[in-house]
């Protein structure tokens, strides 16, 4: 069993869609994977502040942790900005 601050590997496989789907199909696995993505990116927020917090943090931990963390912001911003506009 894993320690307290494990974390799966940074991005599972997205769930691909067929191109012939439907618009609705699509905004709904994309909103999945944003939604995905912001609860991990919550997560990483809170292991970051616990090892700040610890006086024994451990600074290669929290490098890691932060690249991780920006790298699924990079992410999120990816998909914003791929996701179709509502008029």
């Amino acid at each position: 069993m894993p320690g307290p601050g494990y974390l799966p590997p940074p991005f599972p496989p997205a769930r691909r869609i067929r191109s012939n789907t439907n618009p609705f199909e699509r905004e709904t696995a994309m909103s999945d994977r944003l939604y995905s993505l912001m609860e991990r990116h919550q997560k990483l927020d809170r292991l970051i502040a616990a090892v700040q917090r610890r006086k024994s943090g451990d600074a290669f931990e929290l490098l890691r942790l932060k690249k991780l963390k920006l790298a699924i912001k990079d992410r999120i911003a990816a998909l914003m900005r791929k996701r179709p506009s509502r008029a």
